[in-house]
């Protein structure tokens, strides 16, 4: 079974399983860990918008998707089955429609009763 990754500043999948990373440079050190280690990624669960970090003002995780992409064409690619994109910014559709042509992805809005919840601090694995 291959890995769940979720790149989500603010919640945590409610699967134990999942890896949770709090910003998209960690996110990109697990993808290149993860690539070294010949590993593959079941699921990737990404939020749009990722809030202030470090003092560099509001982010998103289209640097993520650039990287994702890149890595694709250029490297030897990283297996991703499924990607999901889970956002209530109205934006999520860029980052879906960058995706898609390299990956299969959904997207839409969950409510965060269903799937989410609020992680602790010490859950919430590269957030400074």
């Amino acid at each position: 079974m291959g890995l769940i990754i979720v790149v989500d500043d603010i919640r945590l999948s409610a699967d134990k399983r999942a890896v949770h990373c709090g910003n998209t440079d960690t996110a990109i050190q697990l993808f290149e860990e993860s690539l070294s280690r010949g590993e593959e990624i079941d699921q990737l669960w990404l939020d749009y918008d990722m809030s202030e970090t470090r003092g560099i003002g509001w982010r998103t995780t289209i640097p993520l998707a650039h990287w994702l992409i890149e890595n694709q064409q250029s490297r030897t690619p990283l297996v991703i089955h499924q990607i999901f994109v889970h956002s209530r910014h109205n934006h999520a559709k860029n980052l879906i429609g960058l995706l898609t042509p390299y990956f299969a992805v959904s997207g839409g809005t969950l409510p965060d009763s269903m799937w989410w919840e609020q992680p602790t601090e010490d859950e919430t694995r590269g957030q400074a």
